[in-house]
């Protein structure tokens, strides 16, 4: 999202490989992930939650938050043709999703730390209960 917040045709194909690689291993790796933190039992009910979470957020960022910012960018930098030219129009939006992403990733940074002292103290568990 950076590299697309910086603007220009170099930055802008780097940012879309970047996103498209994340959001495929993202996809990819979500299933495992919801059956390693809360098991098989609830997994259907968790992993549609999970999607309608990625809808949800896709309609909010992608639909009223861009779509409101690039109205904005149109009013204060007009193009001749009309709308809003240039990578002006949607930088906002772009650094909004790195802040969004930035919370994102210490979010997940802090699941990992709870899931690792989680993970220790059910193996410190088992080593017990098996001697």
């Amino acid at each position: 999202q950076s590299l697309l917040a910086i603007g220009g045709k170099p930055a802008f194909f780097a940012g879309g490989i970047i996103t498209g690689f994340s959001y495929g291993g993202f996809w990819t790796l979500m299933p495992t992930l919801v059956v390693e933190i809360f098991g098989t039992s609830t997994f259907a009910t968790l992993y549609n939650f999970q999607s309608l979470a990625v809808s949800a957020s896709s309609l909010t960022f992608s639909t009223f938050l861009a779509g409101h910012l690039y109205d904005r960018e149109a009013i204060l930098h007009p193009a001749a043709a009309g709308g809003c030219s240039g990578p002006t129009c949607y930088r906002t939006t772009c650094l909004v999703m790195v802040a969004a992403c930035a919370v994102g990733f210490f979010a997940s940074l802090m699941l990992l730390r709870i899931m690792k002292r989680h993970v220790r103290s059910s193996s410190a568990g088992l080593s017990l209960a098996v001697t």
